[in-house]
């Protein structure tokens, strides 16, 4: 299920000017990642950043969406707190519908704003992972009905589960969301493999893609030093970003 752009995206965030999209298309990038975040600023805000996507789409641009992330939990044993978490990503599907979007990326796990940039490294905080797994079994179960729901509802969108970062959440090693996407068994649900978040648990890049590069839909590219996830431009942090290219080039 394998399907890339021919150049690459950059995102589009709505801090972002429509000049720096501008220069993004200009410079060879041939798409943008934009959020779907209308609950989170200002209806002018959202009205300028939804003109501004239009403007770029006029100009050929190829869409990915990224769905909300922030207080958002579709593993809430809260029911009322897991529905409205699965009525924001509706929501992403149906702007995806609108505009024409490719994917839909989606955290399966809690986002939490306040939790502190520490060093998540996979030594540190993986035997603890697996020593509360057994209470986490519930939750697990949750997120995979809910992104069953989901893709069920919109089978003409393509779902990309995003590996994560902090130690709290589900889903930040390659043989965690192989067994999600086996789980949950369902033709428009791949993977978005994050190579910033991969180097902050201990994961390399090159690795990580080999692992999971059957379910795999879509790509998120950033650098760091492997301590926190700092969203650094590529050649600033310590990933092998150039052989990570490589290898996603020969597996196609």
């Amino acid at each position: 299920m394998t399907r890339f752009s021919k150049k690459g995206e950059c995102a589009f965030w709505p801090d972002h000017s429509l000049e720096y999209g501008l220069q993004a298309m200009e410079s060879g990038l041939d798409g943008i990642e934009i959020q779907s975040c209308q609950s989170y600023i200002s209806q002018e805000k959202y009205d300028t950043y939804m003109r501004n996507i239009q403007v770029l789409l006029d100009k050929g641009a190829r869409l990915t969406i990224h769905a909300p992330i922030i207080d958002i939990s579709l593993g809430s044993t809260n029911h009322r707190i897991r529905k409205l978490s699965i009525q924001h990503i509706f929501e992403a599907a149906e702007l995806a519908l609108k505009l024409g979007a490719s994917i839909v990326v989606v955290h399966g796990g809690m986002g939490v704003l306040t939790m502190p940039p520490g060093s998540w490294s996979a030594g540190r905080f993986r035997d603890s992972y697996q020593a509360r797994q057994a209470r986490l079994s519930k939750v697990h179960d949750l997120v995979v009905e809910s992104v069953r729901e989901i893709a069920d509802r919109y089978p003409s969108v393509t779902i990309g589960l995003e590996n994560l970062v902090y130690p709290h959440e589900l889903y930040r090693f390659p043989e965690e969301m192989l067994a999600l996407t086996a789980q949950i068994d369902r033709p428009n649900v791949g993977l978005t493999l994050d190579i910033g978040h991969a180097a902050t648990v201990g994961q390399e890049a090159v690795g990580f893609l080999n692992a999971v590069k059957e379910e795999l839909v879509h790509v998120h590219m950033h650098d760091n030093n492997g301590v926190r996830d700092e969203h650094l431009p590529l050649g600033k942090g310590q990933i092998d970003y150039c052989s990570f290219l490589a290898t996603l080039s020969d597996i196609r």
